[in-house]
């Protein structure tokens, strides 16, 4: 199947690249979402850098598309080698690897297993009289909440009737 692609971040302001991989489906804008949601990587520290410095969060570029894995893997490893790596300071790159790794096709380790009666219900036991799993809400945030959905509510029903 073709429906790999290499994706890459680029600086605008010193026009080098800072990222290379390679995904499928929306891969290359899931970095975005984890920079906003505020997970610390360095690339993602870059990320809201880049968003303060230009107003705009930096967007990915798909070099090319519609590969199969195996292609898009050595593509990967391609760019990454001419472009070299911050962390073993060869280059100007994010990237921890040297790519043509990434978890296409990964199976997890524990798939198809059953879990043990014991761990059951030791399970039980701790969420046993526990009526809301969650976090405690004020009342005024529980208002707050409602105000925010009948809003968003409103929007959608705007946007379906313009």
């Amino acid at each position: 199947m073709n429906k790999s692609y290499v994706y890459i971040f680029v600086d605008h302001n010193t026009g080098k690249p800072v990222y290379v991989g390679k995904g499928t489906r929306d891969r290359d804008a899931q970095h975005v979402r984890n920079a906003k949601n505020g997970s610390t990587t360095h690339l993602y520290n870059w990320m809201r850098k880049y968003k303060e410095r230009n107003n705009i969060w930096p967007k990915p570029f798909r070099i090319k598309d519609s590969m199969s894995a195996e292609e898009a893997f050595s593509l990967e490893k391609e760019l990454i080698a001419q472009y070299g790596r911050r962390d073993t300071s060869t280059g100007c790159l994010f990237n921890h690897t040297d790519g043509g790794e990434g978890l296409s096709g990964r199976i997890p380790w524990n798939k198809g297993m059953s879990v043990p009666i014991e761990t059951r219900v030791k399970i039980s036991e701790a969420l046993r009289g526990k009526v809301n799993k969650g976090r405690v809400c004020s009342v005024e945030h529980r208002i707050n909440m409602s105000i925010a959905q009948k809003r968003r509510y409103e929007r959608e029903r705007m946007n379906i009737a313009a």
